[in-house]
């Protein structure tokens, strides 16, 4: 019988699920989708505000194909998760869903696209404002970011040495200069 009532081996156990996560490649939008769980039943196991029952440590073992008692017993090692035929399956199913795994989590991130994709093109080489670059993004690249977080990357870009800024007077769209100053970024 599992003892839900101590408090270190609950902590303990949420750290191990969440070792099991990360064994599978997974966020836990990811492991809800393999498992068939929501996924705010996944974070109440992985916060430890939600025990892990048998049954779902049984269902987590029969998807993942290793004996599920391995969860509770701390002093056993987990296996390697990567071979089961189900993982396999879902990472090929879904591999272009960049939500669901860990090691894609940089792919999705706006520093890393404006690091390694918007920052390298001939795009930047002009001074360009947020709007501008906003635009490019959606239609060249299919990103679409909101003014605040795209403004917020490009000034991290620039703390971080990758672009340079200055303000410049505002262009409306009627092409005619407008009086208040906006920033401006280029590599």
């Amino acid at each position: 019988m599992i003892d839900y009532g101590n408090k270190e081996y609950s902590s303990l156990l949420a750290k191990r699920f969440k070792m099991i996560l990360k064994l599978c490649d997974l966020e836990v939008s990811g492991f809800s989708q393999l498992v068939g769980k929501s996924e705010s039943h996944i974070y109440g196991v992985v916060n430890g505000s939600r025990p892990l029952s048998n049954s779902f440590a049984n269902q987590i073992g029969a998807i993942l194909n290793f004996d599920s008692g391995v969860i509770f017993n701390l002093n056993r090692p987990l296996p390697s998760l990567l071979e089961s035929d189900k993982l396999i399956d879902f990472r090929r199913k879904y591999s272009n869903n960049l939500e669901y795994f860990i090691s894609k989590r940089n792919e999705q991130s706006i520093d890393f696209f404006l690091v390694n994709v918007l920052i390298p093109s001939e795009f930047m080489e002009d001074k360009r404002s947020v709007s501008e670059i906003r635009i490019h993004s959606r239609e060249v690249y299919k990103k679409e970011f909101s003014s605040e977080e795209l403004s917020k990357g490009l000034r991290y870009a620039v703390k971080k040495g990758h672009l340079k800024t200055t303000k410049k007077e505002i262009v409306k769209s009627s092409g005619t200069k407008g009086i208040r100053m906006v920033d401006v970024f280029w590599s």
